[in-house]
């Protein structure tokens, strides 16, 4: 099994999710990269004072949706597509969603010892993610940060809600694909996160990182719809979902 050479721990600054959809809309409209940037670093230094925290902030939101890594070039090019086709508020949180996940395979960890703490015991405290993180990632400062303003990109966006203590998270809204266009796409940007390169139906239907999308509609027939996506029966009662080209995965992909 090939092993990730390197995982971008991604948001180590504040992100906020406007700012994700405003990328997303500029990037669809075909404005050129450096005013982009340009309109970015304004918004972001509305809230930030400091010069590097801009730089930085503006080379999150650059890797997610202007120049993504190699691997999900393709991905992002179908989603801006997608939301030319239909630039509302839920196309913006799916697809949002999907190339943070895709971008930054951190993030999807993150978003994963979120969901599966939601689904066994109805809250996620940040603590118990915390720890959740640090036996995959190691107990270092910049991972303990990281997993705080992913959490606050989640609340921002609506994903999560504030619990009634300090530190702890109820579960938010929750977005439905409205076709089988969507679906197969954010279960393409779930695999292109994953360590493995295909993952069973059933557990993606599930997926921890994918707490805030509900798949319960999904099936092979609707996934067959994605070009990049390859079925095959992994056993009586088991079907695998795996990406088509495998290459462009980024546990074989430097970048």
């Amino acid at each position: 099994m090939p092993i990730r050479k390197k995982v971008d721990i991604g948001f180590n600054r504040r992100v906020r999710a406007s700012w994700l959809t405003e990328t997303l809309r500029l990037t669809a409209a075909g404005v050129a990269a450096d005013e982009i940037e340009t309109i970015l670093k304004e918004q972001i230094a509305l809230d930030n004072q400091g010069k590097e925290t801009v730089r930085k902030v503006f080379v999150y939101l650059n890797r997610v949706w202007i120049q993504p890594p190699h691997y999900c070039t393709a991905l992002r090019d179908e989603a801006l597509e997608m939301f030319r086709h239909r630039p509302d508020t839920d196309s913006a949180f799916l697809l949002n969603w999907g190339m943070c996940m895709a971008a930054y395979p951190f993030i999807a960890h993150v978003a994963e010892a979120t969901g599966r703490l939601l689904r066994l015991q109805g809250e996620a405290q940040a603590a118990q993610i915390n720890v959740r993180i640090r036996e995959r990632f190691g107990d270092r400062h910049f991972v303990y940060r990281s997993v705080r303003y992913n959490l606050s990109t989640f609340l921002e966006s609506g994903a999560l809600q504030e619990g009634g203590k300090p530190g702890s998270y109820l579960r938010g809204c929750v977005m439905k694909p409205r076709d089988a266009k969507e679906s197969g796409w954010i279960v393409e940007a779930l695999l292109h996160s994953q360590d493995e390169v295909s993952l069973p139906l059933q557990q993606i239907l599930v997926h921890g990182a994918l707490f805030p999308i509900d798949l319960s509609d999904v099936s092979l027939t609707t996934l067959k719809a994605n070009d990049h996506l390859e079925i095959f029966r992994h056993s009586l009662s088991e079907n695998l979902i795996r990406l088509r080209c495998c290459d462009d995965h980024p546990l074989n992909r430097d970048k």
